[in-house]
């Protein structure tokens, strides 16, 4: 095999390659991670739909996962519900809505934002906290 063929290997993705500078830099307005026990905190400040804030949740995972500080990338409803105090019965319809728009694959109760997602997700974030600050 020549160094121009192309491979397998080129199609697969982890949940590692991503533009975690640009995940940080839009979470940074949207919530805090508790050093020691690594728990997302939405902070308020920004004002998010409930879609918004289980796909920064989720974000925040990602890049724990990334770093080697969280076990997996996954979250569930019933996490973001107990972890934000959200509400269930808004985060279940929310959480069913990015499932079916595939901003959130998994199965039976641990879901993940696909990486082929991110740089949307993160463009939704951004374009959210501009209009905030207006």
């Amino acid at each position: 095999m020549t160094k121009d063929e192309n491979t397998i290997e080129e199609l697969f993705a982890d949940g590692a390659h991503f533009d975690k500078a640009a995940a940080i830099k839009v979470l940074k307005a949207i919530l805090i991670i508790q050093r020691e026990s690594h728990d997302i905190y939405l902070k308020g400040e920004v004002k998010l739909t409930t879609e918004e804030k289980i796909l920064a949740y989720s974000l925040a995972r990602k890049v724990l996962y990334s770093e080697k500080l969280a076990e997996s990338a996954k979250v569930s409803a019933q996490e973001i519900s107990e972890k934000t105090g959200m509400k269930k019965g808004s985060v279940d319809p929310a959480f069913q809505v990015l499932k079916s728009d595939t901003f959130l694959i998994g199965s039976k109760k641990d879901y993940e934002i696909p990486n082929h997602h991110i740089d949307e997700v993160i463009k939704r974030l951004t374009q959210k906290i501009t209009t905030n600050n207006k």
